[in-house]
């Protein structure tokens, strides 16, 4: 007759040596996921910017170039780069987990979160400026922040 606790001990080493498995692969993509930075440049490359594997602003470069922009025209294009950065991190992130991870299934689920929070960007990531607002028009009558006439 076997002994029920030894096979019930087995069982339960077999599944501590999983969790401990498991553990040490999730340790692992951490650190290489920690490894992880994007950076991108704007199409006239005055703008350059570099995000972390959490798609945060590490890094931003903003070349001064002939004619000066206004300003809502730079933050429009460090937006769109920014994003385009950040749209690559999916990809990255997917090969730093598969080099470590074997289920194909653990990493789509861990990089679904991913993909919801960094989508690719528009097909045409064109920088538009919006309308100015009255204080921009303002200042511009006026060379003055909402100045009034």
């Amino acid at each position: 007759m076997t002994d029920p606790f030894a096979e019930k001990n087995a069982e339960l080493l077999r599944h501590a040596d999983d969790v401990a498995e498991k553990a040490r692969r999730y340790q692992e993509m951490r650190a290489g996921l920690a490894t992880v930075a994007v950076t991108e440049s704007s199409p006239d490359g005055a703008v350059t910017v570099t995000v972390d594997a959490s798609g945060l602003l590490t890094g931003l470069r903003i070349e001064d170039r002939g004619a000066p922009q206004p300003g809502r025209q730079v933050a429009a294009t460090v937006l769109a780069t920014l994003r385009r950065a950040q749209s690559r991190l999916p990809q990255l992130a997917a090969e730093v987990m598969r080099s470590i991870e074997d289920d194909p299934a653990a990493v789509d689920e861990a990089l679904a979160g991913y993909r919801d929070r960094f989508p690719e960007p528009p097909p045409a990531d064109v920088v538009t400026s919006p309308a100015p607002s009255p204080a921009m028009n303002a200042r511009a009558d006026n060379g003055a922040w909402g100045a009034r006439r």
